[in-house]
């Protein structure tokens, strides 16, 4: 089918993807894990948040009921000193956005934070950024405002909250430092009390070493570095108000529905891309994102002419296209999707990762643009209609180590013998073990090395009285696991 889903004996209701890699090269096998939030109509109500590894077995996944029930933004972040799991759940059926609550887990997989109701309004579901100083950066779209010619449109905001107080810490609202007038977006049949007008539509938001903020604005086409003090803008990239001379031909310029701005350090890529000499005063920047390119929303010759024509002239205000990644067979998202980059070291340039968010699937390059590793979870190709019904928000990769205080799970069919255990990452190896009891006198028959997240091993024969069986968990070593043991199962 469009969108097949793995089958497990151990476990049930289980919304997984198959996942299909068109190409694989070894250094996609790094030890890190992929996060993504795989959701759609075939899974509606049912998806979770999922980790696989290098080879897409599953690590855990889980359902959390919620209004909507609809997974987005999974990854690893720090909280209170140690690496934990963040996503939001919620309702994402809001002309383009969401309502609901961002979940804080720990390496047990337990709900230690909910981030929910603030001052009357819901967390978005576009941003949740833990920073160093215990705050984090939250999306939210806050209400409808009335504005000449009885229009009525949606305000969002970037929040930075208090995590421990929930105090309100700073806050920029769109509609106090944008006109409206700066929108690509068509108003259509928009602009009513029931269907407001989404013209600013923030899909990321990022906190730097200075103070400052990068907000991404989709129907701006454009992302603002705005001052952490006096809110106000220090400068825009694309866009009707665009803020830097383009040494790329306007190919750095005239990008449209982007999303996951992010800035980086200089030094970022050594090899790649050498900046220019310090100058005082002056500031360079790398920056990413992910550019939709999309036949359904495409920009008119008139709106690049725009983009051109109103290029700074300023030569202290500079920008070029250092690198481009692209899907080797041409397919792109219309919504959606990240740039991540991957560390590979000192001295070297790091991998990088492209979510294509409405499109289920995501690319590994090389820093020089070789295609690593090209994956998918869905059938291939952005115009079927099913691809368009099933996708993951964003898609990362990343180091985690999960450590499940809940027992493996097994199940015995027949002559085999099923066991998983949710979550738990350093898993090496299983060792079988009978007993007639199913209490005591336990005895060691075989070790098998794990090779997948279920595995199926054939239980020996000659195992005489033994009649109740259970699987310990090993690690890499062949220590026994905290927590590794499973139940005795009567076989």
């Amino acid at each position: 089918g469009s969108y097949p889903l793995q089958d497990f004996k151990t476990l049930e209701n289980v919304q997984v993807p198959v996942t299909k890699f068109l190409q694989w090269s070894e250094q996609c096998d790094d030890g890190l894990l992929y996060f993504l939030t795989p959701r759609g109509s075939p899974i509606k109500n049912q998806s979770g948040p999922v980790i696989l590894n290098s080879r897409g077995e599953l690590i855990w996944t889980r359902h959390f009921d919620n209004v909507g029930s609809e997974p987005y933004n999974f990854g690893v972040q720090s909280y209170q000193g140690e690496d934990h799991l963040t996503f939001w759940v919620g309702e994402d059926m809001v002309h383009g956005h969401g309502t609901g609550y961002n979940y804080i887990l720990n390496s047990a997989y337990e709900v230690v934070d909910t981030i929910g109701t603030m001052d009357n309004s819901m967390p978005d579901l576009h941003e949740f950024s833990i920073t160093d100083n215990a705050t984090a950066l939250v999306s939210v779209y806050d209400g409808v405002r009335r504005v000449q010619d009885s229009v009525y449109f949606w305000d969002c905001s970037i929040r930075e909250i208090d995590l421990q107080t929930r105090q309100l810490r700073w806050e920029w609202r769109a509609s106090d430092h944008v006109d409206a007038e700066e929108t690509y977006q068509p108003i259509r049949t928009q602009g009513t009390p029931n269907k407001p007008f989404d013209w600013f539509h923030i899909n990321s938001a990022q906190k730097d070493e200075l103070g400052n903020y990068l907000f991404s604005s989709r129907y701006l086409h454009s992302v603002l570095y705005v001052d952490g003090r006096t809110k106000e803008t220090i400068w825009r990239l694309g866009g009707k108000k665009n803020s830097f001379m383009d040494l790329s031909g306007g190919n750095a310029t005239n990008f449209a529905y982007q999303h996951d701005a992010r800035l980086h350090p200089t030094d970022t890529f050594p090899k790649l891309y050498r900046p220019p000499p310090e100058r005082p005063g002056f500031t360079t920047k790398l920056l990413t994102f992910e550019v939709d390119k999309t036949q359904f929303f495409p920009m008119s010759d008139l709106d690049i002419e725009k983009v051109l024509a109103n290029n700074g002239s300023d030569p202290n205000f500079t920008v070029r296209v250092v690198m481009s990644y692209e899907n080797p067979t041409r397919i792109h998202s219309i919504s959606q999707g990240n740039v991540q980059l991957i560390p590979q070291g000192r001295g070297e340039d790091p991998k990088v990762l492209v979510g294509y968010g409405h499109t289920a699937a995501w690319t590994e390059f090389a820093a020089n643009g070789t295609v690593l590793c090209d994956v998918r979870f869905a059938a291939n190709g952005y115009q079927d209609k099913h691809v368009l019904s099933y996708m993951s928000y964003r898609v990362h990769k990343l180091p985690w180590t999960g450590k499940p205080k809940w027992k493996p799970t097994v199940v015995v069919d027949a002559d085999t013998l099923y066991v998983s255990w949710m979550g738990a990452t350093d898993v090496g190896g299983w060792a079988v073990e009978f007993s007639s009891s199913g209490e005591t006198a336990w005895w060691e028959t075989l070790r098998v090395r794990k090779t997948r997240f279920e595995e199926s091993i054939a239980i020996p024969d000659g195992v005489g009285i033994g009649r109740y069986i259970r699987v310990v968990a090993l690690d890499e070593h062949g220590a026994r696991m905290a927590n590794g043991i499973s139940n005795a199962v009567d076989r």
